[in-house]
């Protein structure tokens, strides 16, 4: 018996593969044309084929487009990839539910407010490094190149999460070298400078928290965000940081999760900070203005520059009243040009407190990153090199043993008169 003939059984197309077919298409004004369409098959997205179309003239025309997306589809290259622009809105969502606000609008500042605006009218999958080249260099021309360099940063985060998501088969920014930026340099005050402020700050309600800050490194949103609660006995606990964006003040969580630590602090920093106790309640903030509201960083910058300027003057002052020796003409001249009591950042009272740690204290790396809430004490090992390696010196021990405590306050002595000690050293070695 002959057995019938098996139909062949169609085989069904791959992802990636794709079809090519001619359509009659008829026009409103109801004359008819041929065009080519071709469908490129992605897979499934909730149980239905995803499929994308391209049109053509003639055959070729709609076969070169299938060709080409079917490359970057075995590349791992969406051949449906937004605009850069439409993008960065979809990412800023989802960071919304992953980062903290503050970080949140800083990224949105950059992206929306620079890389969308110069970029954002290109295909996720044509920004090319050249692109990134250029916007780099014109935003480092005309906003600096710190600027520049967190932009990239951002907009690099933002490509590799496109690679991720199979959109791009590259990260264009990885080719772009980081800009060399002007590193400001430390300051940190010897401690009869650190003395000679803390003198001057005592003519202002903000001595206690400048105190506060030289004893236990705190950063400025930290020590702003202090509350009664958060101090019980010699412990202090820092569990906020206060934010000031676009002119509202909010509080959010530290900077890292090492950030959120408990940390001792001396007697006589608790003896400064008791007088502010008076008429406030458990959960007030430590530090308020007179209002009784939260003060304002950049305000506290400004206080905190007067203060400078005040007891380099007062300082000054007192040198002038002093008989004239040539010592003495050079100091005042070192004074002038703050060569001595030189300009330092809010930032640099926390590295004056980690001075204080290593070469006077001798502590590790390990305990210097767990008082400040650094998050790896290589990094502390990394940003106060110059000080582990003075405090494994002898000249460090010698500074030791003769260096006054901040808690203890500074009380000015005479060099031994059979060791040679140079003021002016003194005066630059931190």
């Amino acid at each position: 018996m002959k057995m019938p003939k098996r139909k062949n059984k169609r085989k069904a197309r791959a992802n990636g593969e794709g079809t090519v077919y001619s359509r009659e298409v008829t026009r409103k004004d109801g004359s008819t044309f041929i065009r080519w369409e071709a469908k490129l098959t992605l897979g499934y997205e909730n149980g239905k084929r995803k499929r994308k179309t391209f049109y053509g003239a003639t055959q070729k025309e709609v076969f070169d487009k299938l060709s080409k997306a079917r490359q970057d589809y075995s590349l791992g290259i969406s051949p449906d990839a937004p605009l850069l622009e439409d993008f960065i809105g979809q990412w800023l969502n989802e960071k919304a539910l992953r980062v903290k606000a503050q970080t949140l609008r800083d990224y949105r500042y950059e992206l929306e407010g620079f890389a969308s605006i110069k970029l954002g009218h290109l295909q996720l999958d044509k920004v090319t490094p050249r692109h990134i080249q250029s916007f780099v260099t014109q935003l480092a021309k005309e906003y600096g190149v710190k600027r520049a360099n967190r932009a990239k940063r951002y907009l690099s985060m933002l490509f590799n999460d496109a690679v991720a998501l199979e959109l791009i088969i590259r990260n264009p920014c990885k080719a772009i070298k980081k800009l060399q930026e002007e590193q400001q340099d430390m300051v940190i005050w010897n401690p009869e400078e650190a003395y000679r402020f803390l003198e001057t700050a005592k003519t202002s309600k903000l001595y206690p928290l400048f105190y506060l800050t030289m004893s236990t490194g705190l950063r400025r949103g930290e020590v702003l965000a202090l509350r009664w609660s958060d101090l019980t006995g010699h412990f202090l606990t820092v569990r906020q940081n206060l934010i000031e964006s676009e002119g509202h003040i909010s509080f959010s969580e530290p900077k890292t999760a090492n950030s959120v630590r408990t940390i001792d602090i001396a007697e006589d920093v608790l003896a400064v900070l008791e007088p502010l106790r008076e008429e406030t309640e458990e959960d007030d903030l430590i530090f308020r203005n007179a209002k009784g509201t939260p003060r304002r960083p950049r305000n506290l910058l400004r206080d905190y520059q007067a203060l400078q300027n005040l007891t380099r003057e007062r300082w000054l002052l007192e040198l002038e009243s002093m008989v004239s020796t040539p010592e003495l003409e050079k100091a005042k001249k070192k004074l002038e040009q703050k060569v001595i009591l030189p300009h330092a950042r809010f930032h640099d009272l926390r590295h004056y407190h980690a001075s204080h740690l290593i070469l006077i204290e001798g502590k590790t790396a390990l305990e210097v990153a767990a008082r400040l809430g650094h998050a790896n004490p290589s990094f502390t090992l990394d940003t106060y090199t110059h000080l582990f390696d003075r405090q494994r010196s002898s000249l460090a021990k010698q500074n030791v043993n003769r260096a006054p405590s901040l808690l203890k306050g500074f009380e000015p002595k005479e060099p031994d008169e059979d060791k040679e000690i140079d003021k002016e050293d003194d005066y630059l070695q931190n």
